[in-house]
C-alpha cells in the first residue's frame, strides 16, 4: 500500500513541480514531504499538553529513552487522552479542540494534542498516508515515556488518517495500549491494505469505530471491536445544505464524540449482523441497544446503528420507536444520496 502511494505521488510530481529531491531523511517531491523510515530523529512531529490548570499548550520533548514529562503539568494518577488530526490540519482543528473542552468539563484529565502538519499538509494526501508509519512511531515514543512514569491509562483517539496513525502507535510500543476510538477512519489509501496496514481490531484491548462518511472520505468496513454507522454511515442530516457536504458529513464523527462526553441522553444504537445486512434493508428490528462515544461498553461488539438530531444537540437517546425512525432515516438517506451522484461531488479537501 505504501509504495504504490508513493508511485501515485511520483506520478503527480508534474503537477506540483518538477523538481524533487532527498534532503537527509526526507524525499521532498515539489511541495510534499515523504519521510523515509521510520526514525523520528529530527522530525518536525510535535506534541502539547493540556490539563484542567494547564489550558495553554505545554509542549512535551520526547525521544526513545528520555521525556520532559516530569517537568511539565502532567498529572502521573490522572487518565491520558491523546488526539490525533488527519490530511490537510493541524492540532488546532476546531473539531478535536472541542473535544478536549468537553473532557475539561467532565473531570480532571491529561490531554494531548499531536501536530504532524508538516506530513499531512494538502494537496499531498499520498505523502500523508505514507507518513503515517513514521508519525505513529514517534507517537509511540511518548506512549512508552507515559509509561516509564505512570500506570494510569492511555488513549488514543484519531480522526480520519490520525485513525490509522494510531493502529501504527499502538503497534510500535512496548505494549499495545487500552483504547483506540478512530473517527470516520480513512478510506483512500487503506482501502485494500492489510489489518496491520491499517486501524483494526487489534490494534489495541478495546478499540471503537464511529463512521459518518463510508465509501467517501472514510471507510465502510468494520475496523473496530464495535461499529457505530451514524444515520446510515454516508451523508449526515443537515450536510446537505453546507457547502461541501463530504467535508460536513466527515467532520461530524469528531462532532459527535465530543458532545458524546457530557451529554445525558447519549447517543444509543441498536445491532445489526453487518453495514452490508443495513444496506439492503435486513436491519429493521432494534435488538440490543448500546451506547456510543466516550462511555461505550468496552465489553460491546459488533455492527450498531445509531440515528441523530440534524444539529446540536445531536444525541436522541435510546429508541422507544425505532422502526419508524429507521424508515424515516432511510428514506431520506436514498433522496440525499441521489442528489449527490447527480450533482458530480468534488472533494476539495480532507481534513
Amino acid at each position: 500500500m505504501l509504495f504504490i502511494a508513493l508511485l501515485c505521488a511520483s506520478s503527480d510530481s508534474s503537477a506540483i513541480g518538477n523538481s524533487s529531491n532527498v534532503k537527509g531523511t526526507t524525499l521532498n517531491i515539489g511541495i510534499c514531504n515523504f519521510r523515509l523510515g521510520r526514525n523520528c530523529g529530527q522530525s518536525n512531529v510535535t506534541f502539547y499538553l493540556y490539563t484542567n490548570n494547564q489550558v495553554e499548550g505545554e509542549q512535551i520533548v520526547v525521544n526513545k529513552s528520555s521525556s520532559n514529562l516530569l517537568q511539565t503539568a502532567f498529572n502521573v494518577s490522572l487518565e491520558t487522552k491523546i488526539l490525533i488530526h488527519g490530511y490537510n490540519s493541524d492540532m488546532f482543528l476546531g473539531v478535536l479542540n472541542g473535544i478536549k473542552t468537553e473532557y475539561f468539563k467532565s473531570g480532571k484529565l491529561n490531554v494531548i494534542l499531536i501536530d504532524w502538519s508538516d506530513y499531512a499538509k494538502g494537496p499531498c494526501y499520498p505523502a500523508a498516508v505514507w507518513n503515517c508509519r513514521m508519525v505513529g512511531n514517534c507517537l509511540s515514543q511518548l506512549i512508552d515515556a507515559i509509561r516509564r512514569i505512570s500506570t494510569s491509562n492511555v488513549h488514543l483517539l484519531g480522526f480520519s488518517l490520525g485513525s490509522h496513525v494510531a493502529a501504527f502507535a499502538s503497534n510500535y510500543a512496548s505494549k499495545k495500549v487500552k483504547r483506540i476510538t478512530g473517527l470516520d477512519p480513512a478510506l483512500p489509501g487503506f482501502a485494500t491494505a492489510a489489518n496491520e496496514n491499517k486501524l483494526d481490531s487489534s490494534d489495541a484491548d478495546f478499540v471503537d469505530v464511529i463512521h459518518t462518511n463510508a465509501f467517501m472520505q472514510g471507510t465502510p468496513l468494520q475496523s473496530g471491536h464495535i461499529d457505530f454507522f451514524v444515520n446510515g454511515g454516508i451523508i449526515q442530516p443537515g450536510c446537505m445544505q453546507e457547502g461541501n457536504v463530504l467535508a460536513c458529513s466527515h467532520h461530524r464523527a469528531p462532532i459527535y464524540y465530543g458532545e458524546s462526553i457530557n451529554s445525558v441522553p447519549g447517543f444509543w444504537g441498536w445491532s445489526c449482523s453487518s453495514f452490508w445486512e443495513y444496506l439492503i434493508g435486513r436491519c429493521w428490528k432494534s435488538g440490543n441497544q448500546t451506547i456510543m462515544g466516550e462511555h461505550t461498553d468496552p465489553n460491546m461488539r459488533g455492527i450498531f446503528l445509531v440515528i441523530t438530531n440534524s444539529q446540536a444537540e445531536y444525541a436522541m437517546g435510546p429508541y422507544s420507536n425505532t422502526i419508524r425512525n429507521f424508515i424515516k432515516m432511510n428514506n431520506d438517506k436514498l433522496q440525499q444520496i441521489a442528489q449527490i451522484l447527480l450533482k458530480d461531488v468534488k472533494i476539495i479537501s480532507i481534513k
